[in-house]
């Protein structure tokens, strides 16, 4: 996807809220399962984890691209 059309995507409101919306969800449902499976071994506590961070990079990559739009 072109620099522009991605520009041109971001400037739709809707589309942020869109994205955000199901990451979200995806961290909520990871939270529930957290406290369901409390005892959980260290492999699966690892894999948890890089589930958070990552959701976690994308909502600062979001943040970062409604920021740029709005200068």
């Amino acid at each position: 996807m072109s620099r522009l059309k991605i520009k041109q995507a971001i400037d739709q409101p809707d589309l942020v809220q869109s994205m955000n919306d199901p990451l979200a969800i995806i961290k909520n449902s990871l939270f529930y399962l957290e406290l369901k499976m409390q005892d959980m071994d260290g492999k699966s506590k690892k894999h948890f984890g890089i589930i958070k961070q990552e959701i976690n990079r994308l909502q600062r990559i979001i943040s970062k691209l409604v920021n740029r739009k709005r200068y």
